[in-house]
C-alpha cells in the first residue's frame, strides 16, 4: 500500500463560515504596519460576526477541516535490524551472507 494514498475525515463548512465576505478595500486600507495576512484579517471578520450571532463559536468550528484517518498496513512487516537488513530469526525465507556469496562464487566466470 503506497503510504502517499490517505483517507481523510472531512468535516463541512457551517453556513456561518460564509456568512462574512472578504472586504478587499478594508484590508487594502489597513496601516501598513498591521502584520494580518488576507486570512488572518478574514478570520478576525468572522470571529466578530460569530461573537454577535453565535456566542461561543470559534473560526474553527464554523471552518471546513480534514483529518487523516489512522490506518495499518494489512501484513505484518518484518523487524529490521540497525543494519538495515532483515534478521534471519524473523524472516527465515531470507539469505544468509553466506548464501550470497556463494551464489556470487558460483556465477563468476572462470577464466
Amino acid at each position: 500500500m503506497d503510504p502517499a494514498f490517505k483517507q481523510y475525515r472531512i468535516k463541512p463548512a457551517s453556513r456561518l463560515a460564509t456568512a462574512v465576505s472578504f472586504d478587499q478595500s478594508a484590508f487594502l486600507n489597513l496601516p501598513p504596519t498591521d502584520p494580518r495576512t488576507p486570512y488572518q484579517f478574514l478570520a478576525g471578520n468572522l470571529q466578530a460576526y460569530l461573537n454577535a450571532a453565535k456566542p461561543g463559536a470559534t473560526v474553527d468550528d464554523v471552518v471546513r477541516s480534514s483529518s487523516i484517518v489512522p490506518t495499518s498496513l494489512p501484513i505484518d512487516l518484518p523487524e529490521i535490524s540497525n543494519t538495515g537488513s532483515s534478521t534471519r530469526r524473523n524472516n527465515p525465507n531470507s539469505p544468509t551472507a553466506s548464501d550470497t556469496s556463494s551464489r556470487s562464487a558460483q556465477s563468476t566466470p572462470s577464466a
